[in-house]
């Protein structure tokens, strides 16, 4: 029997050059995929990136990769934050270092 994953759904919302994006499910190897391919496609002309990840228990380092990829794109062009995360999720960031690196509140 497989294990049953809650479906990965990635929420954007626009408004001007403001993009909050909303995640749902596990941010794996599988899954990053198609999150990094949604951040290399949307974040032109994207001056304030917002990700919410209230719904996110899960992180792995493929999916860290993705954060860091969206924080160099912001660094060029604006801001990015983090909000919403779960304990095990910030764990996560902050064992690896990442919460020194992408801007959590």
């Amino acid at each position: 029997m497989g294990a049953e994953y809650e479906e990965f759904k990635i929420s954007p919302e626009r408004d001007g050059n403001k993009l909050k994006v909303s995640l749902k499910g596990e941010i794996n190897v599988d899954t990053s995929r198609d999150f990094d391919d949604f951040i290399n496609n949307n974040l032109e002309g994207v001056g304030e990136l917002e990700f919410d990840l209230k719904e996110v228990d899960f992180v792995s380092s493929a999916g860290l990769r993705v954060f860091l990829n969206a924080q160099k794109i912001m660094d060029k062009q604006g801001s990015m934050v983090i909000h919403n995360m779960s304990q095990d999720v910030f764990d996560v960031f902050e064992m690896t270092g990442f919460s020194d690196v992408v801007n959590i509140e």
